[in-house]
């Protein structure tokens, strides 16, 4: 997911002109092919999670990204509930 947060600060960077080796048609295609890659394995991530597949099947990179995603969105989770939590006690406060 940082992954793909770089790639597009880059490309918006791009985009204001700083870099034109990046519009290369192969450079582009290669992006593409990440990307879908990527999304395949949240799905697949996603999939598992539901229990709609046996994470047996998973290889071992697989495994290791999705564990990454997976940390990123329960430090997200943890993140906003607190946020919740401490707003209600402000309110509460008052």
């Amino acid at each position: 997911m940082q992954g793909l947060i770089e790639r597009y600060k880059g490309s918006n960077t791009e985009a204001h002109g700083e870099s034109s080796e990046q519009n290369k048609p192969e450079v582009i295609q290669q992006e593409v092919l990440l990307l879908r890659q990527e999304i395949d394995l949240l799905q697949k991530g996603l999939r598992y999670m539901y229990g709609e597949n046996d994470i047996n099947h998973m290889n071992l990179n697989e495994l290791q990204a999705l564990e990454s995603n997976l940390e990123i969105w329960v430090h997200n989770i943890r993140y906003t509930k607190m946020q919740i939590i401490s707003r209600e006690i402000e309110m509460l406060k008052t």
